[in-house]
């Protein structure tokens, strides 16, 4: 499925939660008019997390494809900032985060092998959300996403002797998740979420030995991809919990 049929279909579940959680008619944005922007997500935030998660590479070259996972650690931090006002909020956020993952399609040490490690990740996304109960936020995010990706191609019985070339660099890609923050006490919010990230393709060209006079040459793509679950606390710089209006009674006096 594309990127943007998920943003759509993770938007439109949004919006119909904020819809079903106001009394009477309600607004895509806001809430009723003349609702007041502002409340205890709006403003600058940072925050820190860990977790865990499983990388994927797809390897495909002259003879065929084949693919490896690999499960890793991350721990990193997040900043951004939001606006909301009512019940919805829109926002846009960073992060940075290490993520020790390494996969290796392939037999390494009897045959081909296509290697595929990372050590940190990164993306820059927006968010759409919809606080539910005062002080529940739940929210949908996706944007870019950046990593430092090693690959390495290795043959130890390539014609001419064992071989192995490795290119290291920044890939770009995508990143589409959601999840959940609960406002706690003192600016504190208690925070979960989920991103699946997909760094597309890297293609490389090797040379080596000699097949029937000339150089052999091995063309090797690889797809990596890896997701993501992590749980962390979230510092509100404006947080200002929203005061409970008392329900409208009217008076009466005994004569």
């Amino acid at each position: 499925m594309k990127i943007a049929q998920l943003l759509t279909a993770l938007l439109l579940c949004l919006l119909g939660a904020s819809a079903a959680h106001a009394d009477g008619p309600n607004l895509p944005w806001g809430g009723p008019p003349g609702t007041p922007c502002g409340g205890i997500y709006s403003g600058l935030y940072v925050g820190g997390m860990l977790g865990g998660g499983s990388m994927r590479t797809k390897a495909t070259a002259d003879l065929g494809s084949i693919s490896a996972n690999d499960g890793g650690f991350t721990i990193g931090e997040y900043s951004g900032y939001n606006y909301q006002c009512g019940d919805a909020l829109i926002g846009i956020e960073s992060d940075f985060s290490y993520f020790g993952a390494e996969t290796r399609p392939g037999c390494p040490g009897c045959g081909e092998a296509f290697n595929s490690s990372m050590n940190w990740f990164s993306s820059l996304r927006g968010r759409v959300g919809v606080v539910a109960d005062d002080n529940i936020l739940l929210f949908a995010t996706g944007g870019l996403a950046y990593s430092n990706v090693n690959h390495e191609f290795t043959d130890p019985f390539a014609p001419g002797g064992p071989f192995g070339r490795s290119d290291n660099d920044t890939k770009l890609g995508w990143t589409v998740g959601g999840g959940f923050e609960m406002f706690l006490r003192d600016n504190w919010a208690l925070r979960g979420d989920a991103l699946f990230v997909d760094l597309g393709s890297n293609d490389e060209n090797f040379s080596f030995g000699s097949c029937g006079g000339g150089p052999c040459n091995v063309r090797v793509s690889w797809d990596d991809s890896f997701w993501v679950v992590r749980l962390g606390l979230t510092y509100l710089f404006n947080a200002t919990p929203v005061p409970v209006i008392p329900e409208y009674a009217p008076e009466y006096s005994v004569k």
